[in-house]
């Protein structure tokens, strides 16, 4: 999610989302082709990452296929409201960004990006056959991407969820890396006796936080199965899986284990939270893969200090979910403008930034630009990957039981509920099972109306 376009990003932007702003135009040597121009919009949290894309992912382009290319810069704070304008108006780039599934099914329902009855589309089916995105794509990507069994989307980033520790707090403390319930709440409960806040959280920076800590219980307490049948209509999110994994959430709100109480959840920002990770003050976070790049500032010799951070396997907090599980996201999708003047230049560039695996692991080795959804090898990783890193997509790829995350699987204003309903929980202002019981109500009427998105079976 964050290095993404998830709806983490989509709203504070990072590594390759795209978002409207200043331009820049880099012409392909050799002369370009008949006026074709393909722009892009594209926002970025660092520096050296918008000078990464202009100089990796955007020039080279332009000079091989002798085809102008436009990526314009926006800050970060607007970029919803600016893709909202700018696909309403029927204005903007070849290609927009979108936070994920979700937001084209909304897109869509609204005619913005297609009309459907006029035969305007901004399907990528014949695109896909061109390139055989669907061999390159892994299949759970394409199968999330699509809308009524066709293509409207395609995924540059994907992501899952992670628990980040600091190796040596836990060595100090005698503590493992938790494998289940028990050990996560033996750690939580010594840490908290120790004065060390037991899981860093916080929303100040960014409110829709609190959905990954709601899809970290619903997968590991309820269980990958449990989720599909819900997201396919076949059951009831007020059953006892959903709201047990809500209550046990708020219990451990309740006990002070994240963000060290209720009210502090609401003002602590990621700086201070990476922060205490580093220097010992916190022992856990339940974060996404995102957060690798966002440790970096925080541990080790760039940050003034010695301190290292790690990642582990969130464990299963109840039988009902499998002990080695990885929620699978799409962090960033982008889809074509209907009203391109130039598509196929456009779904071409699309076709380059997905079909070399050795460019997509180099980009996330030097600068931590998250890789799209395409099968990479060992032999594709430089020398200088990040081995923690490479491990993690490693496993991610190979893992053969995959959960869900409610910024690709769950249709919008449910998505929404997930964040804004739980913060009602958090602070006893409504319960566990009312929480789900609006869940259910705003599901089943977003499934009647065709906005859930696809959902691919658990089993890889």
């Amino acid at each position: 999610m964050p290095g993404s376009m998830t709806r983490r990003s989509f709203l504070q932007l990072s590594t390759s989302a795209f978002a409207v702003g200043s331009a820049t135009a880099l012409g392909g040597c050799g002369g370009s082709r008949s006026g074709e121009v393909v722009d892009f919009w594209a926002a970025f949290n660092r520096s050296e990452q918008e000078d990464y894309v202009q100089r990796e992912l955007v020039a080279p382009f332009a000079s091989s296929h002798g085809l102008p290319v436009l990526m314009a810069v926006k800050q970060t704070s607007t970029i919803d409201r600016l893709v909202q304008t700018a696909v309403a108006s029927g204005r903007g780039p070849d290609l927009f960004p979108t936070p994920g599934p979700a937001q084209v099914l909304a897109y869509l329902d609204a005619g913005k990006l297609a009309d459907l009855d006029a035969g305007k589309l901004a399907d990528l089916d014949g695109y896909a056959r061109r390139f055989d995105w669907n061999g390159k794509l892994q299949r759970w990507a394409v199968e999330a991407s699509k809308v009524d069994g066709k293509l409207y989307s395609i995924p540059l980033e994907y992501e899952s969820m992670v628990l980040l520790y600091n190796p040596a707090v836990f060595a100090r403390n005698g503590w493992h890396p938790p494998r289940d319930r028990t050990d996560f709440e033996r750690i939580c409960t010594e840490a908290a006796a120790r004065g060390i806040m037991p899981v860093a959280a916080g929303n100040a920076d960014y409110k829709p936080a609190t959905e990954w800590l709601v899809t970290v219980f619903l997968n590991h307490f309820s269980g990958p199965q449990a989720l599909h049948d819900a997201l396919r209509g076949n059951r009831s999110w007020t059953d006892a899986l959903f709201v047990d994994a809500i209550e046990l959430l708020a219990d451990y709100f309740g006990k002070g284990w994240f963000g060290g109480g209720v009210q502090s959840y609401f003002t602590n920002r990621n700086d201070a939270l990476y922060a205490k990770l580093a220097s010992g003050q916190a022992a856990m976070m339940l974060t996404g893969s995102w957060g690798f790049s966002d440790a970096a500032a925080f541990f080790g010799p760039e940050a003034g200090n010695d301190a290292r951070w790690e990642w582990a396997v969130i464990p299963s907090f109840a039988p009902t979910a499998p002990p080695e599980l990885f929620e699978i996201a799409i962090g960033s999708s982008v889809v074509l403008n209907s009203d391109s003047p130039h598509p196929d230049a456009a779904a071409e560039y699309l076709n380059w930034r997905l079909s070399d695996p050795a460019r997509a692991a180099k980009a996330l080795a030097d600068v931590g630009l998250p890789p799209p959804p395409i099968d990479i090898r060992d032999a594709d990783y430089p020398a200088n990957s990040d081995p923690r890193v490479r491990r993690f997509f490693t496993e991610l790829n190979a893992s053969s039981l995959r959960g869900y995350t409610t910024w690709t699987h769950w249709p919008p204003r449910s998505n929404n509920h997930m964040y804004r309903g739980m913060d009602r929980v958090i602070v006893g202002k409504t319960s566990a099972r009312e929480f789900c019981a609006e869940l259910d109500e705003l599901f089943a009427e977003e499934r009647a109306a065709g906005h859930v998105p696809p959902v691919p079976a658990p089993e890889a």
